[in-house]
């Protein structure tokens, strides 16, 4: 058998590639789990550096001494597995986040639409004349002196009506801001 060459000028062949892999092998498993602190992710990367010798052993060219090309390449292929795996659970990270986001914004969504619902169906509850207050201030978004004119009432007539309004909406809804309360706490 022969010993592994410092220099390995055009071609790797089968002796030296045997050689390099018998001599330096645990030397270069050892490097790698320094960095990795894994021992299956160490033989990996190990056999990656080997295999891609192998495989451009025709084509690649390596000047120096082949141990200190082939730690180097353990190094930096364990580094790499490192920065790939950081990657990797940084995306894992965020598509978690994302379906949690997205999960509450359902549940923020379709509790809005009940509350809404139920808001609407309290509002059809209130008086005539004091629903139609409510609705052109809230909805229309008009000011109590436009409100007046439109109705050919007094302003404090229109304060009096949103007042009534909000109490009644209060008494009405009461219960169910519990609930949706209760729901709050229970979700976080």
């Amino acid at each position: 058998m022969h010993a592994p060459q410092d220099h390995i000028t055009t071609e790797v062949t089968e002796a030296i590639f045997t050689a390099a892999y018998q001599s330096y092998g645990l030397q270069l498993l050892r490097t790698s789990f320094h960095v990795l602190q894994d021992e299956h992710a160490a033989q990996e990367v190990v056999q990656d550096v080997f295999t891609s010798l192998w495989q451009n052993r025709t084509t690649r060219r390596i000047e120096g001494n082949i141990e200190h090309y082939l730690v180097r390449a353990v190094r930096l292929k364990s580094f790499q597995y490192l920065r790939d795996k950081l990657s990797h659970a940084a995306h894992e990270a965020n598509y978690a986040q994302c379906a949690m986001q997205c999960e509450a914004g359902t549940e923020n969504t379709v509790l809005y639409r009940n509350l809404s619902e139920c808001i609407q169906k309290a509002v059809c509850k209130m008086p005539q004349q004091c629903r139609e207050v409510f609705t052109l201030k809230r909805e229309a978004g008009l000011m109590n002196r436009e409100i007046a004119a439109k109705l050919e009432v007094s302003e404090k007539t229109v304060e009096n009506h949103i007042t009534r309004a909000h109490k009644f909406l209060k008494s009405q809804l009461s219960s169910l801001f519990m609930v949706f309360f209760q729901i709050f706490l229970l979700s976080r």
